[in-house]
């Protein structure tokens, strides 16, 4: 039983998707969010119209990670920002796999001081709890994307935290490596180098960011 939030309620849709909803709007798209090539956007571009708010709704108001990313992908395509509760309580509750990562990309991509607080909220919570490997990093990331745009620094505030869940993850990668190359081999180095950098509180916000750019690529008008 998921007991993180408990005074807040999920979303959840009064309507059953059914599998040719499924085959319709989720089974075509949810493999493929992470693509920017111009037929993905040109594909995009022919359907969002389609993906009406009601369309949206029950794609995220699913209990399936595959509805719920694609949801809020097309919400974020859509500007509707009057779903960054829903879409924020999901990502706090964090219910299904998989999907967080979109979530924080569409709160990033709505950019609203409800977005932001949703994200440091969940930083505030997640980075005390490295045994709950979800999305931290792409979270991170979101945040720091907003910073870098606003011209802010709420990431300021979970710098101790992020530097504590980092080491501590750095060290359990460590012992991992240490299985396959002993201490001070080159792999050892390189591969604790790549470790390091994932985990670093100067870390690039490059995937938020790449994934940002193509939606608003999809957003533009011919």
């Amino acid at each position: 039983m998921n007991t993180r939030f408990p005074n807040i309620i999920t979303y959840k849709s009064d309507k059953t998707i059914t599998e040719e909803f499924r085959i319709k709007w989720v089974s075509p798209y949810y493999l493929n969010l992470g693509k920017d090539d111009v037929d993905w956007i040109k594909q995009i571009k022919s359907v969002k119209k389609e993906f009406t708010k009601d369309v949206i709704l029950k794609c995220i108001g699913d209990v399936d990670w595959r509805s719920r990313q694609t949801g809020a992908y097309f919400a974020a395509i859509n500007n509707f920002i009057e779903l960054t509760n829903i879409i924020g309580v999901h990502l706090l509750k964090s219910e299904v796999c998989f999907a967080g990562k979109q979530y924080a990309i569409t709160l990033a991509m709505f950019n609203t001081e409800e977005s932001i607080i949703y994200l440091s909220n969940y930083l505030d919570y997640y980075l005390q709890h490295p045994e709950l490997e979800f999305d931290q990093i792409q979270v991170f990331e979101a945040l720091k994307y907003l910073d870098e745009k606003n011209k802010t620094n709420y990431l300021l505030n979970h710098k101790d935290a992020w530097n504590k869940f980092g080491k501590l993850n750095i060290e359990k990668f460590e012992n991992i490596i240490l299985i396959n190359h002993s201490k001070g081999s080159k792999k050892y180095n390189e591969a604790m180098e790549k470790i390091t950098n994932v985990y670093s509180y100067d870390r690039p916000s490059d995937f938020v960011r790449k994934r940002i750019e193509t939606i608003t690529k999809i957003k533009e008008k011919d």
